[in-house]
């Protein structure tokens, strides 16, 4: 270390001082050396997980992909295996958010807790990765443009829970369309707002014409539907993925996550006490019709093939006997996406899409 010194000044009143500190050099190879040896442990549990099973390299992949995105802040890992149990605990030194691209038309933030735990294991059968310290969180617009629009207030008459969400979301639609046509959610001061997700990805969506009546074409409830699921996203936490192998190729595993409801803590100014009372894991699932979806599915695909198999994935994790998410596509939806390249509405994620990922970390 002595061989290797950085001479820096400080100019004192009385007289300049040399100082010498270690090597940055040095300091940047010691940090990195650590930096391996953490993400050594990581990757050592993903390659068990991957030799029990071809849905453990499903899980690996996840796993990877998530860590990968925030190994910046990664102070310790560890991992161990106990009769086909396979643990891994990362602590990292914040608490991580990335959003997932504008293009792939899904308004959440992937959130890791600074400690995050991931225990695979064969749950009877069924592969299972329990997860602790991940949420998924709405942009807070969601309930700003659902409270603003008073539509819970409109449709208190209607006591079933169907009858109630097709009274709000054709309220709500109605207010929306009124407000866009006034410039209101297309004005470029209001796209350049961070939070204002929803806002980009319909002015994509609603703002083309195309799109616009190709929605429109497959029934009048077309536009409704899509603002209300939009819109109606709540904050939950992520309990668990599990895994069906559908063949020997791990992209091809089917996929469902199962999540819980949260309304305590805040997240980079997102109060999730505010979710509380609005009822929306109720209602963004009310109308939900399982026939439907399948038989509308590959249709969907086409237009957003990521986002639809995410979809199918949370459903699956309400009901087991829905056809889950193709571990592929899922797969995209958590990996770290390093383009950057923005638009004009200062959006970081506008370039992430194809091979480039879709999760873009703060």
């Amino acid at each position: 270390m002595g061989t290797c010194l950085q001479f820096f000044f400080i100019s004192l009143s009385a007289a300049t001082v040399f100082l010498a500190s270690p090597c940055l050099a040095a300091r940047s190879e010691e940090v990195s050396i650590e930096r391996v040896r953490l993400l050594e442990s990581i990757n050592t549990w993903a390659d068990l997980a991957r030799k029990a099973s071809v849905e453990g390299q499903a899980a690996a992949e996840i796993v990877i992909n998530l860590e990968n995105g925030v190994k910046a802040s990664t102070s310790s890992a560890t991992h161990s295996v106990s009769a086909d149990v396979f643990t891994l605990n990362v602590v990292h030194s914040k608490v991580n958010q990335g959003e997932i691209a504008t293009p792939s038309k899904v308004p959440v933030i992937w959130t890791l807790e600074q400690d995050t735990k991931y225990t695979l294991f064969n749950n009877q059968g069924t592969w299972t990765l329990a997860v602790e310290g991940i949420k998924l969180l709405p942009f807070s617009e969601g309930s700003e443009m659902y409270q603003a629009s008073q539509v819970a207030t409109r449709c208190t008459s209607e006591a079933d829970i169907r009858a109630k969400v097709a009274c709000e979301r054709v309220a709500l639609f109605n207010w929306y369309e009124a407000q866009y046509k006034s410039g209101v959610f297309t004005t470029k001061d209001y796209l350049k707002n961070p939070s204002h997700k929803l806002g980009r990805i319909l002015k994509g969506m609603y703002g083309s014409s195309v799109t616009y009546y190709a929605v429109k074409s497959k029934g009048a409830d077309g536009w409704s539907k899509i603002l209300y699921s939009l819109v109606t996203i709540p904050p939950v936490q992520v309990d668990s993925f599990t895994f069906a192998q559908k063949s020997k190729k791990y992209k091809e595993v089917e996929m469902g996550m199962k999540t819980t409801p949260v309304y305590q803590g805040s997240y980079d100014g997102l109060d999730l006490s505010n979710y509380a009372g609005l009822d929306f894991p109720l209602k963004n699932s009310a109308e939900f019709d399982k026939a439907d979806f399948q038989s509308q599915r590959s249709k969907a695909e086409y237009f957003a093939r990521s986002g639809i198999n995410f979809g199918a994935m949370t459903a699956k994790g309400k009901d087991p006997t829905v056809q889950g998410g193709t571990a592929e596509y899922i797969i995209n939806f958590v990996t770290p996406c390093y383009k950057g390249d923005k638009d004009k509405y200062n959006d970081p994620t506008v370039e992430c899409k194809s091979s480039y990922g879709r999760v873009s970390w703060h």
